[in-house]
């Protein structure tokens, strides 16, 4: 017979801590992609304190075990919302460097773009119950992890790119400039022609 093992103050305490941690690590972000996993925890909170009684001690365990399933949400609210605001800046970020070859730049944005793409499939499967902790929590706590990694790295390797995309503007104005002259020869060429013709 399985014993269902008993939810202890120690197991909220370490769950709400990590769940702490972790929501301040994706506020680093901004965009206030942890406003979701703070209301998570502060039902946690209010949870807990219905749990315990005068003197200290867990007198409801059912509010705890509700306190413990917000803490688990809570994990699983901040990396999705930093899921989905990591994507928005990778979006804005290669929308930035469009008319550059990225790839010959940093050639890691194609894994990248690999791992933007696991992101959006696991973001398009069906949402769990928002009640409940998701089974999937560690998945997104993951991907959270390396799209933060990738999006640290692109920021730290941007002046590879600012230092391209400063060349391309230089070969466009130049090409431009070229363009223009060709056209100003030619038009000059085509009136002096013009104008030999009428006066012979």
């Amino acid at each position: 017979m399985n014993e269902v093992q008993e939810p202890s103050v120690e197991d909220f305490k370490r769950l709400y801590e990590q769940a702490d941690q972790y929501t301040r690590q994706v506020a680093l972000i901004g965009d206030g992609a942890v406003i979701p996993a703070h209301n998570e925890l502060r039902n946690a909170g209010c949870h807990l304190q219905r749990a315990l009684g005068a003197k200290g001690c867990v007198e409801n365990e059912d509010e705890l075990r509700k306190g413990i399933s917000h803490c688990q949400r809570a994990l699983y609210e901040a990396s999705e919302s930093g899921i989905i605001v990591l994507l928005e800046k990778l979006g804005y970020f290669e929308k930035d460097y469009k008319d550059l070859n990225i790839s010959s730049i940093i050639p890691e944005i194609r894994d990248i773009r690999g791992l933007k793409r696991e992101a959006r499939d696991l973001l398009s499967a069906t949402r769990p119950n928002s009640k409940k902790a998701s089974p999937e929590t560690d998945k997104y706590m993951e991907i959270f992890g390396k799209l933060n990694k990738a999006m640290s790295f692109l920021e730290d390797n941007k002046s590879d790119l600012h230092a391209e995309r400063d060349k391309l503007r230089q070969s466009k104005l130049e090409d431009k400039n070229r363009t223009i002259r060709w056209l100003i020869t030619t038009i000059i060429g085509l009136f002096i022609t013009l104008i030999g013709l009428i006066f012979v």
